[in-house]
Protein backbone atom coordinates (compact mmCIF):
# COMPACT_ATOMS: atom_id res chain seq x y z
CA UNK A 1 0.00 0.00 0.00
CA UNK A 2 0.97 3.13 -0.40
CA UNK A 3 1.02 4.54 3.62
CA UNK A 4 4.01 5.56 5.14
CA UNK A 5 4.89 3.22 7.63
CA UNK A 6 3.78 5.32 10.53
CA UNK A 7 0.28 5.12 9.62
CA UNK A 8 0.22 1.32 8.90
CA UNK A 9 -1.49 -0.57 11.84
CA UNK A 10 -2.23 -4.02 12.77
CA UNK A 11 -5.23 -3.83 14.65
CA UNK A 12 -7.39 -6.37 16.29
CA UNK A 13 -8.05 -8.20 19.93
CA UNK A 14 -6.16 -10.33 22.25
CA UNK A 15 -6.59 -12.74 25.16
CA UNK A 16 -5.50 -15.85 26.58
CA UNK A 17 -7.99 -18.89 28.63
CA UNK A 18 -7.90 -22.03 29.96
CA UNK A 19 -7.80 -24.94 27.32
CA UNK A 20 -10.13 -27.03 29.85
CA UNK A 21 -12.69 -25.01 30.18
CA UNK A 22 -12.73 -22.27 28.01
CA UNK A 23 -12.18 -19.78 31.25
CA UNK A 24 -10.00 -16.52 31.41
CA UNK A 25 -8.79 -15.81 35.38
CA UNK A 26 -6.78 -12.52 35.55
CA UNK A 27 -4.99 -13.07 32.28
CA UNK A 28 -3.92 -16.20 33.46
CA UNK A 29 -4.47 -19.63 30.62
CA UNK A 30 -3.04 -21.95 29.12
CA UNK A 31 -3.52 -21.11 25.46
CA UNK A 32 -3.33 -17.81 23.84
CA UNK A 33 -5.49 -16.61 20.93
CA UNK A 34 -4.88 -13.27 18.71
CA UNK A 35 -7.51 -12.00 15.92
CA UNK A 36 -5.91 -9.46 13.70
CA UNK A 37 -8.95 -7.65 12.11
CA UNK A 38 -8.55 -6.78 8.39
CA UNK A 39 -11.34 -3.96 8.65
CA UNK A 40 -9.54 -2.42 11.44
CA UNK A 41 -5.76 -2.60 10.41
CA UNK A 42 -4.70 0.09 7.99
CA UNK A 43 -2.06 -0.42 5.07
CA UNK A 44 -1.87 -4.02 4.98
CA UNK A 45 -2.79 -5.89 2.10
CA UNK A 46 -5.08 -8.67 4.07
CA UNK A 47 -8.25 -10.15 2.05
CA UNK A 48 -10.08 -11.16 5.34
CA UNK A 49 -9.31 -11.50 9.36
CA UNK A 50 -6.42 -14.13 10.78
CA UNK A 51 -6.80 -15.72 14.17
CA UNK A 52 -3.92 -17.19 15.90
CA UNK A 53 -4.81 -19.71 18.79
CA UNK A 54 -2.01 -21.26 20.37
CA UNK A 55 -0.17 -23.47 23.92
CA UNK A 56 1.32 -21.38 26.21
CA UNK A 57 4.67 -22.74 27.22
CA UNK A 58 6.42 -21.83 30.66
CA UNK A 59 9.74 -20.77 30.85
CA UNK A 60 12.05 -22.98 33.01
CA UNK A 61 15.66 -21.77 32.29
CA UNK A 62 16.96 -21.26 35.56
CA UNK A 63 16.96 -17.28 34.49
CA UNK A 64 13.27 -17.90 35.24
CA UNK A 65 13.86 -19.66 38.15
CA UNK A 66 15.24 -16.99 39.50
CA UNK A 67 13.84 -14.11 38.39
CA UNK A 68 9.98 -15.81 39.36
CA UNK A 69 11.86 -16.65 43.24
CA UNK A 70 12.59 -12.55 43.55
CA UNK A 71 9.32 -12.05 42.72
CA UNK A 72 7.46 -14.38 44.70
CA UNK A 73 5.25 -15.91 42.42
CA UNK A 74 4.52 -19.36 42.55
CA UNK A 75 3.60 -19.80 38.83
CA UNK A 76 6.01 -20.19 35.92
CA UNK A 77 6.27 -17.10 33.54
CA UNK A 78 4.94 -17.11 30.02
CA UNK A 79 7.92 -17.91 27.54
CA UNK A 80 6.51 -18.75 24.27
CA UNK A 81 3.47 -19.72 22.18
CA UNK A 82 3.54 -22.16 19.17
CA UNK A 83 0.09 -22.62 17.13
CA UNK A 84 -2.32 -22.38 13.74
CA UNK A 85 -3.19 -19.19 12.09
CA UNK A 86 -6.72 -19.54 10.64
CA UNK A 87 -7.33 -17.21 7.63
CA UNK A 88 -11.48 -15.85 6.77
CA UNK A 89 -14.90 -15.46 8.42
CA UNK A 90 -13.41 -16.03 11.63
CA UNK A 91 -17.06 -15.43 13.74
CA UNK A 92 -18.11 -18.39 11.30
CA UNK A 93 -15.55 -20.74 11.26
CA UNK A 94 -17.22 -23.22 8.60
CA UNK A 95 -15.66 -20.39 6.08
CA UNK A 96 -12.25 -20.26 8.08
CA UNK A 97 -9.45 -22.38 7.15
CA UNK A 98 -5.83 -22.99 8.93
CA UNK A 99 -3.11 -21.57 6.59
CA UNK A 100 -0.13 -21.83 8.64
CA UNK A 101 1.45 -21.64 12.02
CA UNK A 102 3.59 -19.36 14.45
CA UNK A 103 5.85 -19.04 17.35
CA UNK A 104 5.70 -16.32 19.43
CA UNK A 105 8.62 -16.06 21.98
Amino acid sequence: SGLPDSRRRIAGNWGVYDDVDGAARDGRGTRAWLWIRRRLSRGLNMHADLRLDGAVARADSSLHLELRQRASEAEPVPAEVRGSVLFGDIPDMEYSAVVGSFHLF
